[in-house]
């Protein structure tokens, strides 16, 4: 019976898996070239392949790929959210690299000076060569804000600052010995738990018409440079929330220093600046890598920031699929850009995967953390403190606006509110049990996402860490691929598969859950992964060696040993799921809306107080969690040591 338990388990997860991430995938690449939906479920459902490969061949056309250069809004969505520069320098490397392949199976000596063409000296040099061309002779327009975005583009723009201020901060908390450290590094994490869509409400309280930095500007008599819907805005906004997945990563490398190497440099004569330039960033590769590229694929996939505070003469590339979905229905347009930010993801995974092989980080493996005596001293450390109490304010900065938005009663053109009022909380509380309440939409949709996602996470993280094959990787693979893709990509995917028999699935909240399940179920995986990664296969064998059967070894043996890691991945689940706008906005039905997406029609409509309460709602349904978790964490690892 365990056998065909595991069997049918193995079979739902694997039919799951390839009905809600193999199947949309494929439905949304042949949308991109047939204009329409095909009914591909109904077809394997009755068993009309043929029929299916018929439509496919009259159907199928390149055209919407070449609207992509000769429609404006494609192209300047393309080149606003990429940049000149990158897409330039992304086509050296891939050029580069299939001259390479063919002219090392001919002549293999030639491979070395390959890699120096490639390597990261050499790409950052043709980046810099294609900014300067691209200024010059490829942007268009008058405005300096217009010109640079084309250039550099945004997501690039983001992931340079958040890795920049990262990559400091980081340097800050592990190198200067700060007084307060470990309250810093928890601050640090805060950003994490804040949803975009609040930072883009609380940035608009602040920078917006009636703002405080807007206000108090115009009590001195001056005018605020810095509108809240402004490219710089929503710039600031994404900095300021993924810096911490930079900092996380490079942390991380950091632990990972040998000390020999480090010491090395100060016995050599180095002070702390050259050993930093020369020694820290180079052995901080793979820690800068990976936290670059989380804040990339975060940056691109981000929908909320940048439809509330991005300015309409400045197109974006999720702005247009979404546009083209959910406001005219153009199914070959939204088809073909969401399948463009699949290209544009693998070949960033594949690029940060072939720069780090190619690179020699030796010196990062195993080892003591350094303590050398070349260490930043006198003002260098409280300037490195002074930048860590600016950065880390800010998220608490976006916490407290909200709570005093959502209090103000009467506020006129003073800087602080004539009154106070509870009146909108008084609201939200007598509309918990209403029909609609989005509190209670949103916990009827996430807790049974987080359960399923739970309980999928369990088996598959099993499968990697106890069963390794060929299956379990490929199963691991497509799960973990949700994660990667922009909500609005996989929005699209879903609504082309599940818009027609014999699963209509479209706006209603099974989809929803679904979607849910996707985009949360790798935080689950992976923290499961590490917890089954550490227990030891002795303790299992022991268990069945005195008769215990496998459900008995799982829960008296498995579960309670893995605790922190279904603690950390529920927690996780529960945030992505609670704060996720752009699939929830486009899939689900409007009796069932959410409180993610009633405070992003709110901003919208431009009531920002009512916002600003349930915000605040949001922001402690993630953060009291959260807090709690981290300290049970805390305890547990005292009581482990």
């Amino acid at each position: 019976m365990a056998k065909w338990g595991k069997i049918s388990l193995a079979f739902v997860i694997a039919l799951w898996v390839g009905g809600l991430v193999v199947l949309p995938m494929l439905t949304l690449m042949l949308t991109s070239f047939t204009g329409q939906p095909l009914p591909i479920l109904e077809d394997l459902f009755q068993g009309r392949i043929g029929e299916l490969g018929s439509q496919l061949r009259e159907l199928g056309t390149t055209e919407y790929y070449r609207e992509l250069w000769l429609t404006r809004r494609y192209r300047w969505g393309l080149i606003n959210t990429l940049g000149w520069a990158p897409l330039l320098t992304a086509l050296y490397y891939l050029s580069l690299q299939i001259v390479r392949l063919g002219a090392r199976a001919l002549l293999p000596s030639v491979d070395r000076y390959f890699k120096k063409l490639l390597s990261s000296q050499a790409l950052l040099l043709v980046a810099s060569v294609s900014a300067l061309y691209a200024w010059f002779w490829l942007a268009q327009g008058r405005a300096w804000e217009s010109k640079l975005l084309q250039v550099i583009g945004f997501c690039p723009a983001v992931t340079l600052g958040a890795t920049i201020l990262g990559t400091l901060l980081a340097f800050c908390l592990t190198r200067l010995h700060l007084p307060g450290a470990k309250w810093w590094a928890t601050l640090a994490l805060v950003p994490l738990a804040l949803p975009s869509l609040l930072g883009a409400l609380a940035l608009q309280n602040l920078m917006g018409g009636n703002g405080w930095l807007t206000k108090g500007a115009q009590l001195l008599g001056w005018e605020w440079p810095f509108p809240a819907q402004s490219l710089g805005a929503a710039l600031l906004v994404q900095v300021l929330l993924y810096f911490p997945f930079v900092y996380l990563t490079v942390c991380a490398a950091w632990e990972r220093f040998q000390t020999p190497w480090l010491e090395a440099a100060a016995t050599l004569g180095a002070d702390w600046k050259l050993s930093f330039w020369t020694v820290y960033l180079p052995l901080l590769g793979p820690g800068v890598w990976a936290g670059a590229t989380l804040v990339f694929i975060r940056s691109l996939g981000d929908f909320a920031s940048v439809s509330l505070l991005m300015p309409r003469g400045y197109p974006l590339l999720i702005i247009e699929a979404y546009r083209d979905l959910a406001g005219s229905t153009y199914w070959g347009g939204a088809a073909m850009l969401s399948t463009l930010f699949l290209v544009v993801v693998s070949f960033f995974l594949l690029f940060q995967y072939l720069q780090l092989g190619a690179g020699r980080y030796s010196a990062a493996q195993e080892g003591g953390r350094s303590e050398t005596t070349s260490q930043p001293r006198g003002v260098w450390r409280w300037v490195g403190l002074a930048f860590t109490l600016v950065l880390l304010s800010a998220p608490l900065g976006m916490i407290v606006t909200l709570l005093v938005v959502s209090l103000a009663g009467e506020w006129g053109t003073s800087l602080w509110p004539q009154s106070f009022t509870l009146a909108r909380y008084g609201d939200l509380a007598a509309r918990i049990l209403a029909k609609d309440s989005p509190l209670i939409n949103s916990l009827l949709l996430v807790l049974p996402a987080l359960f399923w996602s739970l309980l999928g996470a369990l088996y598959c993280a099993y499968l990697s860490v106890r069963r390794p094959s060929l299956g379990s990787k490929i199963l691991d693979f497509l799960i973990l691929w949700p994660f990667v893709i922009p909500g609005v990509a996989l929005a699209i995917a879903l609504i082309c598969t599940f818009n027609g028999p014999p699963l209509a699935l479209h706006l209603t909240p099974a989809l929803v859950v679904g979607a849910y399940i996707l985009t949360s179920m790798p935080y689950g995986v992976r923290s499961l992964a590490a917890c089954w990664s550490q227990l030891s296969p002795s303790l299992e064998e022991s268990s069945q060696t005195l008769g215990a059967d496998n459900l008995l070894t799982l829960t008296k043996i498995d579960l309670p040993l893995l605790t922190p890691g279904l603690g950390t991945g529920a927690l996780l689940i529960f945030i992505s799921s609670i704060q996720e706008v752009a699939v929830t906005l486009m899939i689900c039905p409007p009796s069932w809306r959410p409180l993610s997406t009633f405070i992003y029609t709110e901003i919208q409509e431009g009531d920002i107080f009512t916002a600003s309460a349930y915000g605040l709602v949001l922001c402690l349904l993630i953060l009291i969690p959260y807090f709690l978790a981290l300290s049970l964490r805390r305890q547990f690892g005292v009581r482990n040591s």
